[in-house]
């Protein structure tokens, strides 16, 4: 599997997300974030990527249990954008 996770920067937080969600789609992960001197940089992946690599990393239960704590980050992390 290619890991792709692709870095977006934009005046705000808000408008960063709005641009990695209209890149890689409405369930776009958010992993990472940070203030630049443009504004925000997100780096974010699809939430297929990391579907893919639970489905492919042993053991399943554990891959699992961190693609749905992922997604629960992610959920806080947009709740306050």
């Amino acid at each position: 599997m290619n890991a792709v996770a692709t870095r977006f920067t934009a005046p705000s937080a808000a408008e960063a997300l709005r641009r990695a969600r209209a890149a890689l789609g409405p369930d776009a992960l958010v992993l990472a974030s940070r203030q630049t001197s443009a504004g925000v940089e997100l780096l974010a992946a699809p939430a297929r990527a990391l579907e893919r690599l639970a489905e492919a990393s042993p053991p399943e239960a554990a891959a699992g249990r961190l693609l749905e704590e992922l997604r629960a980050l992610a959920g806080r992390i947009s709740q306050q954008l």
